[in-house]
């Protein structure tokens, strides 16, 4: 646990200084379009932007603003008056909040996905009116939650996670936000699959936020989790477990098929024919939503890869192939030579015929 907080503490940096106006509006950003800098919209949804104060460059005033560029870079910017020319005063570090779901959207701790609520967002405003958020965990492999009652709880384990500014922003380790229950998380992205020791791992067949829903590849939808009561045959659905994502290439469908998955995550399938059960191994199954407006998730197993072929086999297969072209030229020499057309040499014109086809086919 302590060493949970450290690293969280440790990788929080600091925002100090005065409050900055965003350049462009709510849903843009800056770039650039021969060689000018202009306000277009943003085509990353991962990113959005929580501001008291939006569209400073439409002002005409005097001043800086700070803005997103290149998608995810951020920058003081300034307008010249006269020509209307903006130009970049400042390069910035990636300065962002670690939110776990969109704007305007809780975390559903059953189903490890977001949901729309109405009201206020309580987290961005108890942390700053003006910051870039980051949206989920998309690069995290294995994901897993800490619930706290209070923000302040989070903040009391570490006096240095939060200044007097109230602004944070996070290096893609972790996202904070509140639950659906009033309740505060902070998900965890592990280095590695240890903690599977301890606590159950599920897999999703998507990255966090993602589904299959509407789309053969996996597309950000934020609201499809994990949802383990959909089947019924998952022992113990309420307990806690940690999701792993990335099996992105889901091949059968299993929901008609007898299965079960236990408590320490593993998957089983019971043949009819055999009247037999066969455990899948990890890493071979994986969650995923198909369907929109359904809490139906489907599990799909993932082929197993293909072996390596053993390097012998590799030399043996050459070796024929060469083999093949010199039989070629003998049956050619004797087919075409007549004096060659003895009984030895029919006999080993015949041989070299089935030696031929055996290493061909």
């Amino acid at each position: 646990m302590w060493a949970i907080l450290v690293f969280f503490s440790v990788n929080f940096l600091i925002i100090c200084g005065n409050i900055e106006e965003k350049c462009c509006d709510y849903n843009q950003i800056i770039t650039e379009v021969n060689s000018t800098l202009l306000c277009g919209n943003s085509s990353n949804p991962r990113m959005e932007s929580f501001f008291g104060k939006n569209a400073f460059l439409l002002k005409n005033i005097k001043g800086t603003c700070i803005e997103l560029y290149e998608q995810h870079k951020t920058g003081i910017f300034s307008i010249d008056i006269g020509t209307k020319k903006i130009s970049l005063q400042q390069e910035m570090n990636e300065q962002y909040f670690p939110k776990c779901c969109p704007i305007g959207h809780k975390y559903n701790k059953t189903f490890h996905s977001c949901e729309k609520s109405e009201g206020r967002d309580n987290l961005l405003i108890s942390i700053s009116n003006s910051t870039f958020v980051k949206i989920g965990l998309p690069e995290c492999d294995i994901i897993s939650d800490m619930f706290y009652q209070s923000f302040e709880d989070i903040k009391n384990h570490n006096e240095h996670i939060l200044s007097d500014t109230r602004k944070v922003v996070g290096n893609g380790k972790f996202c904070l936000d509140e639950t659906l229950g009033g309740d505060f998380v902070l998900r965890i992205c592990e280095s590695n699959a240890e903690i599977c020791d301890k606590i159950r791992c599920i897999h999703k067949c998507c990255p966090d936020g993602q589904s299959y829903v509407n789309s053969p590849n996996c597309v950000d939808t934020f609201k499809f989790g994990v949802n383990l009561h959909s089947s019924g045959k998952v022992e113990n659905p309420d307990d806690p477990f940690v999701v792993i994502h990335g099996t992105r290439k889901p091949f059968y469908f299993l929901d008609s098929y007898n299965f079960t998955i236990d408590r320490k995550g593993m998957l089983a399938i019971h043949m009819n024919e055999t009247h037999k059960y066969f455990e899948v191994s990890d890493g071979q199954y994986c969650f995923e939503h198909l369907k929109r407006g359904t809490n139906n998730v489907y599990i799909t197993l993932s082929p197993s890869s293909e072996p390596e072929i053993p390097m012998k086999f590799s030399i043996t297969r050459w070796i024929k192939l060469i083999s093949c072209i010199f039989l070629l030229l003998t049956i050619s020499v004797y087919l075409i030579v007549p004096k060659m057309r003895n009984l030895f040499g029919k006999i080993l014109l015949s041989y070299s015929v089935a030696t031929f086809l055996m290493f061909f086919f």
